[in-house]
């Protein structure tokens, strides 16, 4: 009656947990899949939400958990270049992946914290949202420089964006990048 609890929460909610001690996640490569109705779409799925309240006392009638995102976000604001009309632009098919990221992690479920577990094995297909911006959830982790990051098809045109130093995917993060595809006026992309 008198002894205080520590109280989780975690989000998405899972039936079973194998271990108190930490959680499995693995974020789907098919991101850009919406949901059908009462479901939660395969991007919302992927996020790990954590919140922790501690010394909570039995008289307490409402505990309140603040949650944060533990998963890093990747946000992409696709603008049109040179050379589309925006007729074109509006038309053309387009699709963005995030690349050379390890898909599961595994989440200390008394920090909260996750951890890249495994290889790099399919790209995510990001969720477009709306207005040319797309997102995805990526398991924290760094990715080398030199690295595909990014990779856009617009119209069966492929291009692909790097850096020239790592990429550090932070966990609770959104990065934010903004990238314009310029329509070829000859014979190259």
């Amino acid at each position: 009656k008198t002894t205080p609890v520590d109280v989780y929460g975690y989000y998405p909610g899972v039936n079973y947990i194998e271990s108190p001690s930490e959680y499995t996640l693995e974020v789907s490569h098919q991101q850009n899949v919406l949901p059908g109705e009462g479901e939660m779409s395969n991007y919302e799925t992927s996020d790990f939400l954590w919140g922790k309240v501690t010394h909570v006392t039995p008289t307490t009638e409402t505990i309140t958990i603040t949650y944060t995102h533990r998963m890093a976000g990747v946000l992409v604001n696709l603008k049109m270049g040179d050379n589309f009309t925006t007729t074109e632009w509006e038309k053309v098919k387009k699709q963005l992946q995030v690349d050379n990221t390890v898909r599961t992690a595994t989440i200390n479920l008394a920090n909260g914290t996750p951890k890249a577990n495994g290889s790099v094995d399919k790209s995510i297909q990001m969720l477009e949202q709306s207005g040319g911006v797309y997102r995805a959830i990526v398991v924290p982790q760094t990715v080398v420089a030199g690295k595909n990051l990014i990779t856009l098809t617009i119209d069966g045109r492929t291009y692909t964006h790097k850096l020239t130093t790592d990429m550090v995917y932070q966990s609770g993060k959104l990065h934010n990048f903004t990238l314009t595809v310029n329509k070829s006026t000859g014979g190259e992309g």
